[in-house]
């Protein structure tokens, strides 16, 4: 077994890679999941990805995140991935707050660290990308903005509803994709859940990439050009527990063994991805001893921001080991990879 990595695949993407191997050619869908920090535990495996894996220019890839994992896809649909994704770290890691932040200080903060990603790169280049389409999740709330007491309120009265029913959620939030131009709108299938499709713009680029990490009570809404508030996609779509309607199989990097549709999910045990949804999916995720090596012996979290409140140097520190660590994973799955031996490792998802 890998040491750093667990690799698991569903019953057509296994039976796939038993008959024909597999090849960074059969990969058409990525998604990336909400989590925050947690992120970071995928820093080096998405270097290798963007750099050598998916280095043939007409690879064609549907880039699908929410949250965190939007903004990771963001990366990967830029002219310089690799550069892009050693911005997005340095930036998402050194994240400062000298006093405990209001939620207009994490939003500034965010959006900061969006344009920080962008740099020079403009709404064309994501735009007209020609090979790599970016889904960009956001969770458009149902009511009225609410602040304080009254917007806990309408969050606990959310979760109620989502434990009752997953569709019970969708009276509070509606899912809105945005996508880029020539991108497949229904890649995302119908899973019963209201969902609206809506091409970017100039105008609707950032937006939607300030709102898709925009947590409720921690930072304000953006109000998009419906004049509607719109949240965090992991509302919706915490680890983006979706089918996607392409022949190719869906290459998942993941910092997590389980798969939770939605954000008020993470605590149920019995929500989770369907056979559906694995079934074409090729999950990596970090083993239960690359975790234990790593400081706090846990992926980095939104708590490590109390935890670590006051002492920003050591959290960020300790941000950055985890990072360096996460090469490990990537020279581990390159080794297998080129030796021909990964294959020997998939196991059924």
């Amino acid at each position: 077994m890998p040491k750093n990595f667990n690799i698991k695949a569903g019953k057509t993407a296994y039976k796939h890679i038993q008959a024909n191997g597999l090849h960074p050619s059969d990969i058409t869908v990525l998604p990336a999941a909400a989590g925050g920090p947690k992120w970071i535990s995928l820093f080096g495996l998405d270097q290798y990805l963007v750099r050598e894996w998916f280095k043939e220019p007409k690879q064609q890839l549907h880039l699908v995140g929410a949250s965190a994992g939007a903004w990771r896809m963001l990366c990967y649909s830029l002219p310089d991935p690799t550069s892009a994704l050693d911005r997005y770290l340095k930036y998402y890691v050194e994240q400062r707050y000298p006093n405990w932040p209001r939620p207009a200080d994490v939003s500034r903060e965010l959006s900061y660290i969006i344009d920080q990603v962008m740099a020079d790169a403009s709404f064309t280049d994501v735009d007209m990308a020609t090979h790599k389409k970016l889904y960009v999740i956001n969770s458009r709330s149902k009511s009225p903005h609410r602040e304080g007491r009254r917007l806990k309120q309408h969050l606990i009265q959310a979760g109620l509803a989502n434990i009752m029913s997953r569709k019970s959620l969708f009276r509070h939030f509606e899912r809105v994709v945005y996508h880029t131009q020539d991108a497949i709108p229904s890649i995302v299938m119908d899973d019963g859940l209201m969902t609206e499709q809506k091409q970017m713009t100039k105008q609707t680029l950032l937006p939607s990439l300030y709102a898709t990490g925009s947590i409720p009570a921690l930072c304000h809404p953006v109000v998009m050009d419906d004049g509607m508030n719109y949240w965090d996609g992991g509302i919706t779509d915490y680890h983006i527990a979706l089918q996607f309607d392409t022949p190719g199989l869906v290459l998942y990097p993941h910092f997590s063994s389980s798969i939770k549709p939605g954000w008020f999910d993470k605590h149920l045990s019995w929500r989770r991805a369907s056979d559906a949804v694995t079934d074409k999916m090729i999950l990596i995720h970090p083993s239960a001893g690359f975790i234990r090596a790593l400081p706090d012996q846990k992926i980095p979290d939104r708590k490590d921001f109390e935890v670590y409140f006051g002492r920003d140097d050591q959290r960020i520190s300790h941000w950055y080991q985890v990072a360096e660590a996460s090469h490990l994973m990537a020279a581990e799955f390159k080794d297998l990879y080129e030796s021909g031996d990964l294959i020997r490792h998939i196991e059924p998802l």
